[in-house]
């Protein structure tokens, strides 16, 4: 007897995709219009978060004192800028605190339980270096506005403060600020377009899920 012959058809049957999605594209519809109606209004009432910029500059400055300052950070050895630390001193848990407190004191000079209430250092103001200008962008988001230029400055003034205490470099002023801090006008935080994309994707898989579903059940009767 001669031995049977059994084929597999690896090729994608497209024609029976697209009758599918032809077949429920209403109900595929409704739950992707569902979902972006539920990012929407998610988006709408999530809690809104601002940013804040500004741009400084180290000269290159030789250190007097790095070793001080490098037992401060952890790191072995001393000499080199002030520049070739900054970066693992604002990332220090001595500038945060430094930061908190001073911050604490102005609230309180202020009187403003609010501003001190909204306070959260807990996700750090962030700093990126331009390795092509050698310009330092710092940023903060938080969601009252006027915390933030606040906080931009008490991280500024605290890096000059923490160069004079461990005499890193003879200079007082080592930070030149050239961009003040600013904060923009929309806000950052939540992000429309993620959010509703995102929320239109689920609804799609789930319009799909369910036409699969329905089509099951009709093949069983």
């Amino acid at each position: 007897m001669a031995p049977s012959t059994v084929l597999y058809d690896d090729e994608m049957d497209f024609s029976g995709i697209f009758k599918f999605f032809f077949k429920f594209k209403w109900l595929i519809f409704v739950f992707v219009l569902l979902g972006g109606i539920v990012g929407c209004i998610y988006t709408w009432h999530a809690p809104k978060a601002y940013r804040g910029n500004a741009t400084f500059f180290v000269p290159s400055q030789q250190s007097s004192g790095a070793q001080g300052y490098s037992q401060l950070l952890g790191l072995s050895g001393g000499g080199g800028s002030f520049d070739t630390y900054i970066l693992a001193f604002f990332k220090s848990n001595q500038m945060k605190k430094a930061v908190s407190a001073d911050l604490v004191r102005q609230f309180n000079a202020m009187k403003s339980e609010d501003l001190l209430n909204g306070l959260n250092l807990s996700s750090a103001a962030m700093l990126v270096k331009d390795p092509d200008t050698g310009m330092y962008k710092l940023s903060y988001e938080n969601g009252d506005r006027a915390l933030i230029p606040l906080v931009l400055g008490s991280y500024i003034k605290n890096i000059n403060l923490m160069n004079i205490r461990y005499e890193v470099v003879p200079q007082k002023q080592v930070i030149q600020v050239l961009d003040p801090p600013l904060v923009e006008s929309r806000p950052s935080q939540p992000n429309w377009f993620k959010n509703c994309a995102i929320s239109i994707a689920i609804g799609f898989c789930i319009g799909i899920i369910v036409s699969l579903v329905f089509e099951k059940i009709r093949s069983l009767k």
